[in-house]
């Protein structure tokens, strides 16, 4: 049982590459603007579905289910990868905080990824994770990979986009889902689609 568990977590949480937790540094992209999916390796693409403003939770974990929930759309992972991003934080601490008031929650690529994805949470009240330098978290952008290199690329994707201060300001004033999913470049008549499904 305890090497299961131990496959369930993301290789980020233990790996000398991510470090003990990846740290943003505040920066703006070199063009001036505010990044999109246009500037990034990865194509980042959000239906509005996979999108949650103003939700509660009483806790880090019930965001993170929360938040796991936002992937569970369509089907692109199962339950268990849910159980696994709560279960990596029990084991490895809030690696997943990487910015004051930000998470991304993930856990490792594994059979329970059917197809690559991202979401975004905003809670009304900010949660705390114990991690003293960058809590309480309001904002978790939740993601899941099929692969390892893909998984690595997405995270440093998603931090070089908000490494801009903007980015996270956008996506706390945004009034609908929409708005977020045009931030990331999303085509909402579409439904979305590219790398991130």
């Amino acid at each position: 049982m305890k090497s299961l568990q131990k496959s369930r977590n993301c290789d980020c949480a233990r790996s000398s590459r991510c470090a003990r937790r990846p740290t943003l540094r505040q920066k703006t992209h070199p063009s001036g603007n505010i990044p999109r999916a246009g500037v990034m390796e990865l194509a980042i693409e959000i239906s509005p579905e996979r999108i949650r403003l103003g939700a509660s939770a009483r806790d880090w974990r019930a965001a993170i289910r929360l938040a796991g929930r936002l992937l569970m759309v369509h089907g692109a992972v199962s339950a268990e990868y849910v159980l696994a991003m709560e279960q990596v934080i029990d084991e490895a601490g809030p690696y997943c905080v990487v910015a004051p008031g930000l998470a991304l929650p993930h856990a490792r690529p594994g059979s329970w990824v059917s197809s690559c994805s991202v979401g975004v949470l905003v809670l009304r009240s900010p949660v705390t994770f114990g991690c003293r330098s960058n809590d309480p978290v309001d904002v978790l952008i939740p993601f899941a990979t099929k692969d390892c290199t893909s998984h690595i690329r997405a995270l440093a994707e998603l931090s070089r986009m908000f490494s801009v201060p903007a980015s996270l300001r956008t996506i706390r004033l945004a009034r609908h889902e929409v708005e977020v999913a045009r931030f990331f470049g999303a085509h909402p008549a579409a439904g979305g689609g590219g790398v991130w499904s």
